[in-house]
C-alpha cells in the first residue's frame, strides 16, 4: 500500500471516530411533546464545526465531508441522530447504513455521486436500514435476524417517534402514522 493512501486511510479512521464519539447516547424520551427535549438544545453540535458542510439534497439530512470522497449523512432532527456514510470508489461508492427511512438518502446520495451505490448495514435495526428499499446492491448478515428485519416493521419504526423524538419538524409529506421501515432484499 503507499503512503498517501495509508495516509488517507488513517485520516479517515480519525474522522469517522470523531463523528463516533460525537453522537450522543441514546436518551429517555420526554412525554410532553409541546416541550424542546433537553437533547435538541445542544444542537448542533459543536463537534461538527471542524468538518465541512456540503449541501443537501433533503432537508431532512445534514452532510458532512469527512475525508476525501468520505461524506457523513447526519439525521439531527431525530433522537438517534443517525449517521450513514457514503464512501466514493474508483467504479462503486459504498453506502454504510441507510439511516431511518423518514427523508430520502437516495435523493442525498444521488446529488454526492454518479457512481453506482453498494449498501452494507452496521446491522439491520430500522434506523441503518430504513431506505435499503430503494436501493438494489445490499450486502447483509446472513442471519435470522437480518431475514427477519428485511421483511420490513412497523412496530419498531413506530417506536422511533416516541414523544421527544423530534427535533424540530417532520419532512413535508412524511405521514408519521402509517411509518414504517419497508421490505428491501439482499443480494450479498
Amino acid at each position: 500500500m503507499s503512503s498517501s493512501r495509508a495516509n488517507s486511510l488513517s485520516c479517515l479512521a480519525v474522522a469517522i471516530f470523531a463523528l463516533i464519539i460525537a453522537a450522543p447516547p441514546v436518551r429517555a424520551q420526554s412525554s410532553n411533546s409541546n416541550v424542546t427535549p433537553d437533547w435538541c438544545k445542544s444542537l448542533p453540535r459543536p463537534q461538527y464545526q471542524h468538518l465541512e458542510r456540503v449541501p443537501s439534497a433533503d432537508s431532512w439530512f445534514e452532510v458532512y465531508k469527512v475525508a476525501p470522497g468520505v461524506f457523513a449523512i447526519y439525521e439531527p432532527h431525530q433522537f438517534e441522530e443517525v449517521i450513514s456514510y457514503l464512501i466514493l470508489g474508483d467504479k462503486r461508492a459504498l453506502l454504510f447504513d441507510t439511516g431511518l427511512g423518514i427523508g430520502d438518502i437516495k435523493r442525498v446520495v444521488d446529488s454526492l455521486t454518479s457512481l453506482p451505490i453498494v449498501v452494507l448495514n452496521s446491522h439491520t435495526h430500522n434506523d441503518h436500514v430504513g431506505d435499503n428499499w430503494e436501493f438494489t446492491e445490499i450486502y447483509g448478515m446472513d442471519t435470522d435476524f437480518t431475514r427477519i428485519n428485511a421483511k420490513g416493521s412497523s412496530a419498531d419504526a413506530q417506536a422511533e417517534l416516541a414523544p421527544g423524538s423530534l427535533c424540530g419538524q417532520w419532512p413535508t409529506g412524511f405521514d408519521a402514522k402509517s411509518y414504517a421501515t419497508r421490505p428491501f432484499q439482499i443480494t450479498h
